[in-house]
């Protein structure tokens, strides 16, 4: 059988959400998979090492890549199974043709004033569409499978939860002797990660009455990610609070470092 592989999102710089998924996913594929062929579609060159399975094409379209690029890559290489890590297919493909998509919320459902107004409308336009038409959907949890019924009217039987791995090698915790003095979240910087409800919370949190004197001159509020869309209001919070200090944006942290970053930290902040 000959899959297809969006893997668009898979090597990208400084790797966040659905390009780890995508690439972790791929290596886990080359580790368990020697029977299929895999075709994977990629932006731009690629030469790390693969199992002979796997052959990777570089779709040169810098615009209307999913839409016009993959589309067109899915009558020339007579696949079998197209695969896309999130939930955006190209509308024209081979007939025929089954499609596999991951879906990893419905924010823009929820939430659409935390979307840029292109994504809002692309999404809004072809998501369902999308959905409606895959032939199989994945969903990385049991409260994506129940929004994509409730929300899509998507046949329940048409979703399998997969829930996300990780790195187990990588990720594991590390002792220390150091005390624990900042909570950690872990992100990109934007309005529908509800940082600005986090860094007001915070606030809130070092004035508490019962918060020890030793601790709150320690206490501090790490926000790990790079910046994203419209996040200016955020990183100038903590100054207009007068706890500027207290609030620690340290920029994109690549993997191999994170294990670290949380093991030293009181809790992990995850308010969206």
């Amino acid at each position: 059988m000959t899959i297809g592989f969006d893997g668009s999102r898979a090597f990208a710089f400084n790797r966040t959400g659905t390009e780890n998924y995508s690439y972790q996913l791929l290596k886990a594929l080359a580790r368990i998979d020697k029977k299929n062929k895999y075709i994977v579609y990629l932006r731009a060159p690629f030469f790390g090492k693969f199992p002979n399975n796997f052959l990777f094409k570089k779709i040169s379209w810098s615009r209307l890549w999913t839409q016009g690029g993959l589309a067109l890559q899915t009558f020339k290489d007579n696949l079998d199974v197209l695969f896309v890590p999130s939930h955006t297919l190209p509308v024209i493909r081979k007939p025929g043709i089954k499609t596999v998509i991951t879906v990893h919320d419905l924010g823009s459902e929820y939430l659409p004033s935390m979307h840029q107004v292109k994504q809002r409308l692309y999404l809004g336009f072809m998501q369902k569409r999308q959905l409606k038409t895959a032939t199989k959907i994945i969903a990385v949890s049991k409260a994506t499978k129940q929004d994509l019924i409730e929300k899509i009217g998507i046949n329940e039987q048409k979703i399998s939860v997969v829930y996300e791995g990780y790195d187990k090698e990588l990720f594991k915790p590390i002792k220390s002797n150091q005390s624990k003095t900042y909570y950690l979240f872990v992100g990109t910087v934007q309005p529908r990660k509800n940082l600005e409800r986090v860094i007001k919370a915070f606030a809130i949190h070092l004035e508490g009455e019962k918060m020890r004197l030793h601790l709150r001159g320690e206490l501090k509020l790490v926000i790990a990610g790079s910046k994203g869309w419209l996040s200016d209001k955020i990183y100038k919070l903590p100054k207009r609070l007068g706890i500027e200090e207290k609030v620690k944006f340290l920029g994109y942290v690549p993997d191999e470092k994170l294990p670290a970053l949380y093991s030293g930290a009181i809790a992990l902040v995850f308010p969206s």
